[in-house]
């Protein structure tokens, strides 16, 4: 009997020892686990803080590419608006000076015939209605005409001025596109 004892104080004290060691644990467990539902908590809050951050910024981004869009297009309409305006100033100028070579003094005589008859008609109307009102320079440049039917008169180019503002105008507008793609 003294055996059995023996052997059930010993294996009391095992069981105590590790019921005890077991509370132990349970309770640095129990205390880490409340620490880690602490810590998913604090994780949790932040990542719905970051989550809205993201929000915000995907709207931010979302909105600066509208915008941007925007003056993309604007540009895009900007710049097609000025280069055709380049280019017709561009054509405009060379008709100009091609057709200064050929017009230089001759003047075919369909031309002339058209002339006279336009002079005698512009003559005849401006006698009889008092809205087409001309100078005495016009008058007698029109009676000349009309007077001259054999005679092709000379022609001397006189567009140098309008060719000197279409230049000028070039200029701006290449300018002017010039600051639009450096703005953009």
């Amino acid at each position: 009997f003294k055996k059995f004892f023996k052997f059930c104080d010993v294996t009391e004290n095992e069981k105590m020892y590790r019921i005890d060691q077991s509370d132990k644990k349970i309770k640095r467990l129990t205390a880490d686990s409340e620490q880690l539902k602490s810590t998913i908590s604090t994780l949790t809050s932040n990542v719905k803080e970051l989550a809205d951050e993201i929000d915000e910024t995907e709207k931010k981004i979302k909105t600066t590419e509208e915008k941007r869009a925007e003056e993309v297009a604007k540009y895009t309409s900007a710049a097609a608006e000025i280069d055709n305006s380049i280019s017709t100033l561009d054509r405009a100028i060379q008709t100009l000076l091609t057709s200064q070579g050929n017009l230089e003094g001759s003047v075919g005589l369909s031309q002339l015939k058209s002339l006279e008859l336009d002079a005698g008609h512009l003559l005849d109307k401006a006698e009889t209605s008092s809205l087409l009102q001309m100078t005495e320079s016009q008058v007698q440049a029109l009676v000349s005409l009309q007077t001259k039917p054999g005679e092709a008169p000379g022609y001397t180019f006189k567009s140098g001025d309008i060719i000197a503002t279409l230049k000028g105008l070039l200029t701006t507008f290449k300018a002017n596109k010039q600051t639009l793609d450096i703005t953009e």
